[in-house]
C-alpha cells in the first residue's frame, strides 16, 4: 500500500469513527406519531390485522355523521385511520339500542364480532356475536345473545383462546371469554366458557378474584374523575 493509499484509508477511518460518535451522541428520536391518532368520538376500540395488509378497528356506536352501530376504520400503520363504514348496519333481533365495546377475533376465514347491547324486554345489557367473511362486514348478528344480565352487569366482552393462538372450532373444544360486570359500586370481571365456534356460553360465569372498587378513572384533558 502506498503512502497516498494509507492517507485515504486514514481519512475514511476518521470519518467513520466521527460518524459513529455522532450517531451515539445524537439525541433519541421522538415518537413517530402524536396522540390522539384519531380526533373523533371512537370509544372502546378493538383492533385486528387482516390478510389484506390493513389493520381494522371497531368502536362503540358513534356518529359519522349519522349514528353507526359499530363504526369500522382502516389503517396501514396503526396511526393514520380512515373510516370505511358501519360493520353492523342491521342490528340483531335481540338488540334495541346502545351497542357498546365491540371485540373482534378471527376463526379460520370468519370474523367474529362480539358486542354488548341493550336487550329487548329488559332494561339490562347482554353480550352477543355477529359474523362476516370480510373485516369490513356487513356482520350478521346471531338471533339470540350469548349471555344476559340485569342492568349493566354483562358488558365489554373480550375473547381469548385457552389453546395458545388456536381458537377452537370443533364441538367439545373451548375458548375463554372475559367480560366486565358492574353491580352497583362494585366493578367485577367475570369469566365464561364458550362452546363450539365460540358462539354459545357453556356453564356458569365465574367471578375473577379482582376487586376494582378502588380504581378511579380520569379524563386526561380535564383531570376530573370519571368514575
Amino acid at each position: 500500500m502506498t503512502r497516498g493509499q494509507l492517507l485515504i484509508a486514514a481519512v475514511v477511518l476518521v470519518a467513520l469513527v466521527a460518524g459513529g460518535a455522532l450517531a451515539l451522541n445524537a439525541p433519541p428520536r421522538g415518537p413517530a406519531f402524536t396522540n390522539p391518532v384519531l380526533r373523533h368520538d371512537a370509544p372502546d376500540p378493538s383492533v385486528i390485522e387482516a390478510d389484506d395488509g390493513f389493520y381494522y378497528t371497531y368502536t362503540t356506536q358513534s356518529a359519522w355523521p349519522t349514528l353507526e352501530n359499530v363504526p369500522v376504520l382502516r389503517s396501514k400503520d396503526l396511526v393514520h385511520w380512515k373510516h370505511v363504514g358501519d360493520a353492523l348496519p342491521e342490528l340483531p333481533r335481540w338488540v334495541t339500542t346502545d351497542v357498546w365495546a365491540p371485540h373482534i377475533i378471527r376463526i379460520g376465514d370468519t370474523y367474529n364480532l362480539y358486542i354488548s347491547a341493550r336487550q329487548f324486554g329488559s332494561a339490562g345489557f347482554a353480550i352477543g356475536v355477529a359474523t362476516s367473511s370480510s373485516p369490513t362486514g356487513p356482520f350478521e348478528g346471531r338471533p339470540k345473545p350469548i349471555l344476559r344480565g340485569p342492568r349493566f352487569t354483562t358488558i365489554d366482552p373480550f375473547v381469548m383462546s385457552t389453546r395458545g393462538d388456536k381458537i377452537a372450532e370443533d364441538v367439545g373444544e373451548e375458548a375463554l371469554g372475559l367480560l366486565e360486570a358492574q353491580v352497583g359500586e362494585n366493578k367485577t370481571i367475570f369469566v365464561a366458557r364458550l362452546g363450539a365456534r365460540t358462539e354459545a356460553a357453556v356453564g356458569k360465569r365465574i367471578e375473577v378474584a379482582i376487586d376494582t372498587r378502588n380504581l378511579h378513572f380520569f379524563d386526561p384533558e380535564t383531570g376530573q374523575g370519571i368514575y
